[in-house]
């Protein structure tokens, strides 16, 4: 699983930071060594399903593909 955390800092200060949400990327393992599908949840809650993402894309085109999908539609 991967888990992406967003926060705010304002002005830098640690001490200040917010959590905004946590986006999980998990593995259903129903995929193959070249192709995997995820289950996309946001702050708990299952929003998506990736299917067929290509694994050689690499970590952060998985995020930024799963970051796509949950806010799809969302203006």
């Amino acid at each position: 699983m991967l888990k992406v955390t967003l926060e705010i800092v304002p002005f830098g200060d640690e001490r200040l930071k917010r959590r905004l949400g946590v986006l999980e990327i998990a593995n259903d393992g129903s995929g193959t060594a070249l192709s995997g599908s995820y289950d996309l949840r946001l702050d708990g809650v299952t929003m998506k399903r990736l299917e067929a993402f290509d694994r050689t894309r690499g970590a952060w085109a998985l995020v930024h593909e799963a970051a796509r999908l949950i806010t799809k539609g969302e203006k």
